[in-house]
C-alpha cells in the first residue's frame, strides 16, 4: 500500500543543473537558472530521496507500450518519483514533458491510488482511494 506519513510532510527537493547558461545572472540571486517560464534551478545541492517500485503489469497506451509500475516514495522531494523514474530506471513517466519528451502530447500519468493525512482540526487519521484513470 502506498501511504504518505502525515507527520512528515513532503520538502522541496533543489536540483542543480548541470548545462546551464548563468550570463547576466546576479551572484546574490539565490536562482540561478530557469528552464521555460516555469522551471527553476537553485545553488543548493539535491537532499537525497528514496523510491522503491513494483512492476504491476505491461500494456499499450495510445499506442505506445507502457510498463504500469507501482512507486513508493520513502522520502517527500519535489519531483522526487518522476526523476527516478526517467534517471534511475530510465523510463520517463508517460506524459512528463520535464524529464521525459512526452512527443503526443499526452496528460503526465502520475496517479496516487491512497492518499492518508490527518484532519487538520480533529487530528482524526483519514484514507481516500481512486483507481487511476489511464
Amino acid at each position: 500500500d502506498m501511504e504518505r506519513d502525515p507527520n512528515n510532510p513532503p520538502f522541496m527537493r533543489l536540483a542543480e543543473p548541470k548545462d546551464l547558461d548563468l550570463d547576466g545572472a546576479d551572484d546574490d540571486e539565490v536562482l540561478i537558472g530557469k528552464i521555460g517560464p516555469t522551471h527553476k534551478f537553485y545553488k543548493q545541492a539535491p537532499k537525497e530521496s528514496l523510491t522503491s517500485w513494483t512492476i504491476v503489469g505491461r500494456e499499450v497506451y495510445h499506442g505506445i507500450p507502457v510498463s504500469r509500475i507501482e512507486l513508493r516514495p520513502h522520502t517527500g522531494r519535489t519531483h522526487q518519483l518522476r526523476v527516478h523514474c526517467a534517471q534511475a530506471l530510465q523510463a520517463p513517466i508517460v506524459g512528463d514533458d520535464i524529464y521525459g519528451t512526452n512527443e503526443q502530447d499526452l496528460s503526465l500519468c502520475l496517479h496516487a491510488r491512497q492518499l492518508c493525512i490527518y484532519h487538520p482540526i480533529s487530528g482524526a487519521p483519514m484514507s481516500f482511494e481512486a483507481d487511476p484513470p489511464f
